[in-house]
């Protein structure tokens, strides 16, 4: 996609004025999830934000929007809203339906005798997660399970709370200006 490459190398500047030097060249993110169901997918050309609605056992519907920059030339919104139909999320699309696959399969095998008796195991990257001032969060090189770990302990400590708000939520909430 030479038009989009070409258009994102021409905003770096402004992307590096904006989050500053270090976020600019460190920050790749490819995909996260903002608890419990609101998540992020980019890839160099697009971009799309996810809301996951659980609908029954076995049953997910996912709500997706491709993200358009908001300054960027008609042609380019155009350029964009194709690429995200025809590379990551249309019905021909082939990041998608690739995926789709996997998970359904993932589902059925995950529900059988074996997938029963042993637990999920999140270890990838464990003990390679990193903290860093500048970037907040938890960083692990790619690929890893860091996010997946994240999720489900948050998870975990919301339903073993007595109901009350939740310290790590509050003081998150806090730091940030809306």
């Amino acid at each position: 996609m030479p038009v989009l490459n070409a258009y994102v190398k021409s905003i770096q500047p402004e992307l590096e004025q904006r989050l500053g030097s270090l976020r600019q060249q460190r920050a790749w993110l490819i995909n996260g999830t903002m608890f419990p169901n609101f998540s992020y997918v980019a890839s160099d050309n697009f971009r799309t934000i996810r809301v996951w609605h659980p609908r029954g056992p076995d049953k997910i519907e996912t709500w997706a929007w491709c993200i358009v920059d908001k300054a960027a030339p008609p042609e380019i919104k155009n350029e964009t809203r194709l690429a995200n139909l025809q590379v990551q999320s249309g019905p021909g699309a082939s990041f998608e339906q690739d995926d789709g696959e996997n998970w359904g399969q993932c589902t059925i095998s995950s529900s059988g005798t074996i997938g029963r008796r042993y637990p999920f195991n999140y270890q990838l990257k464990l003990g390679h997660e990193q903290h860093d001032e500048e970037l907040p969060g938890t960083l692990a090189p790619a690929p890893s399970e860091v996010n997946q770990r994240g999720f489900y302990s948050f998870w975990s400590s919301m339903m073993a709370s007595d109901g009350s708000p939740h310290p790590e939520l509050v003081e998150g909430l806090a730091k940030r200006a809306f």
